[in-house]
């Protein structure tokens, strides 16, 4: 058996116990143990994982080390549902960094997916560039999430709740040592808004009778629903966690005990939240009305806009020499009159002085004041200064340039792992490392 992750260019848990924080070794030359195979790959052992890649050894590192972390969050959240310890078999994790070599060695049934977790082979497999590797760990968690389901929900855990436990933990912050939960990111929440607004979202009772093979297929075929059910399993898990102050936790923690004790859905879901849907339903669409995103408009949206300013500015006008001219100049309207739509739909005009002001504002800055959050750095002949952003664990993102069909420079945001990107001057906002944790316990 296999779980998919959506691709998406495809297609236009509970709380039960916290966890220490682990403490991740920043000093230069540390890792976990690697070496290569006779094809190349870099190996990579950590107490849970063997991890295989060609993404190089800085991405190997990172992604070692956040899937440990991953493990250690996942068993302490999950392990309340199984009596004992449970003994959980060291896996296997394949990164690759093109489609083409995903599926030439995952075979056909990894077809429309970015990873999968196939349970028969222990293996957690993904695909991604190595400029792209938010999204590529937001893979690994969505799939190292699949990898505990079993052993600790058991096999009747349903579809939805496999796959929007998966979604609900792809979209925690990894923060070096450990996760938080609970985001709501801003194109979640507006795809959703909208799917309620145009009646496209799932019936509750469709979504807790979909079988495996159904969900698999939408997948596969990628229908064009793929994303929509995804994302309504995301914002049941959501709600049943997070509305009302965690009012449902204890009823969802009840409802996954059943499920681990080999329990039918149908009849655990009745046992705990009553045979009648329709009060569930109509709660969760009052929910998706009220979600408001967490962390404004983005880190990505963030240097999209501030990228486009800087791509804009005149052919008679010199750049801003660091980010902090460069807001002032923005604030002050010395660089012009803009409007801006991003692909999450969010609009934004330079007259909005408190939004374009947010701009400059990573939301994972934990930094008190409203200093900007971004460093510039020197562009390409021709080109505007990039900007980069440091206040991510593990990676950094950038904002580089390239043309479009007819010319024009548009602002393109990367990421990639933190230790291969010179520490900031001065050495304020250098990489976070992705060695291994330090006197962190297996559980």
């Amino acid at each position: 058996m296999s779980s998919l992750r959506l691709w998406h260019g495809g297609i236009a848990a509970p709380a039960v116990a916290a966890l220490a924080v682990v403490a991740v070794a920043a000093a230069a030359g540390k890792g976990w143990p690697m070496k290569q195979d006779n094809a190349g790959y870099l190996i990579v052992e950590t107490p849970h994982y063997v991890v295989k890649t060609d993404l190089g050894p800085d991405a190997a590192q990172l992604i070692a080390t956040h899937q440990e972390t991953l493990f250690g969050e996942l068993y302490a959240r999950l392990a309340g549902n199984q009596a004992g310890i449970i003994q959980i078999p060291r896996a296997s994790v394949l990164v690759v960094s093109s489609k083409e070599k995903y599926l030439s060695l995952m075979g056909s049934d990894a077809k429309g997916s970015q990873g999968q977790f196939v349970t028969d082979k222990n293996q957690l497999s993904a695909w991604g560039p190595k400029d792209d590797m938010d999204g590529l760990l937001e893979t690994l968690r969505h799939e190292g999430t699949h990898q505990l389901v079993f052993p600790f929900l058991g096999g009747k855990c349903p579809i939805w709740l496999n796959e929007g436990l998966s979604e609900f933990f792809e979209q925690a912050q990894f923060t070096g040592g450990r996760f938080q939960v609970g985001q709501a990111p801003i194109h979640n929440v507006n795809y959703l808004k909208k799917a309620l607004e145009e009646d496209r979202l799932i019936p509750v009772p469709k979504m807790l009778a979909i079988k495996p093979d159904e969900w698999l297929s939408l997948v596969k075929n990628q229908d064009k629903s793929a994303y929509t059910h995804y994302l309504e399993a995301w914002v049941m898990v959501h709600f049943l966690q997070e509305a009302e102050n965690g009012k449902y936790r204890v009823p969802f923690k009840q409802y996954t005990w059943h499920l681990s004790r080999g329990r039918d859905p149908k009849e655990a879901w009745e046992a705990v939240f009553g045979a009648d849907v329709t009060g569930f339903e109509k709660r969760l669409r009052e929910y998706i009305k009220d979600l408001k995103p967490t962390g404004g408009l983005g880190c990505r949206t963030n240097l999209q806009f501030l990228g486009f300013i800087l791509a804009n500015i005149r052919s008679d006008q010199q750049p801003p020499a660091d980010m902090a001219t460069f807001r002032q100049w923005a604030l002050e309207g010395r660089l012009g009159e803009w409007a801006f739509t991003a692909s999450s739909g969010i609009k934004v005009h330079t007259t909005d002085r408190d939004v374009l002001k947010s701009l400059f504002r990573c939301p994972e800055d934990g930094s008190k004041g409203d200093a900007t959050s971004y460093e510039l750095f020197p562009g390409k002949p021709g080109e505007p200064p990039g900007i980069r952003c440091r206040c991510h664990a593990g990676f950094v993102l950038e904002v580089t340039y390239e043309k479009d069909d007819d010319g024009n420079l548009r602002p393109r945001t990367i990421s990639k792992p933190a230790s291969s990107v010179p520490p900031a001057k001065g050495g304020a906002g250098a990489a976070t490392s992705a060695s291994p944790p330090t006197g962190a316990k297996a559980p």
